[in-house]
């Protein structure tokens, strides 16, 4: 059986988009990891060949043709909004991830002086981020944090 992809056109750039599901994100996401444990993600990279393996691998499991710009973009959102959502909650006391409602959860007073001092934490009260763990395992990694960093002077050292 044939399924069919709902795109949507803009209509400036003439570019195709796709509408990702939660199942869709995790499909892909698990292929991801696949590809990663078997070390075809050196540097953090992926390849156009593993790229092109990804594109298959989901348009056989989806029914409809992903191409590899379509799984780039949904990358680069998914690890945009992990990066947001880590960064905002990697250093937090009190706050605690749920994986059946894929929210981050606290009481009340707890999520007071967070959105007080950031006022864009609000949207992570009723957002939420699904498939937290691997994107763990994908993404956190994927910031550089100056650990190793050397200056110009250190380098001619």
């Amino acid at each position: 059986m044939s399924k069919t992809l709902k795109k949507t056109t803009d209509s400036e750039s003439k570019a195709t988009n796709m509408r990702w599901t939660d199942d869709m994100d995790g499909f892909l996401l698990n292929v991801m990891l696949e590809e990663q444990s078997n070390g075809n993600r050196p540097n953090g990279t992926w390849s156009p060949h593993i790229y092109s393996k990804m594109s298959k691998k989901c348009s056989e499991s989806f029914g409809y043709t992903v191409e590899k710009g379509n799984i780039k973009n949904r990358i680069k959102t998914l690890k945009g909004t992990f990066h947001s959502c880590h960064d905002l909650f990697k250093n937090i006391s009190g706050f605690a991830w749920n994986p059946i409602t894929g929210l981050f959860e606290a009481e009340d007073e707890v999520w007071e002086p967070l959105i007080e001092a950031n006022p864009n934490a609000k949207k992570w009260k009723r957002t939420p981020i699904h498939h937290y763990e691997k994107l763990i395992d994908l993404f956190s990694k994927d910031r550089a944090n100056g650990e190793s960093s050397m200056s110009e002077k250190e380098k001619v050292r």
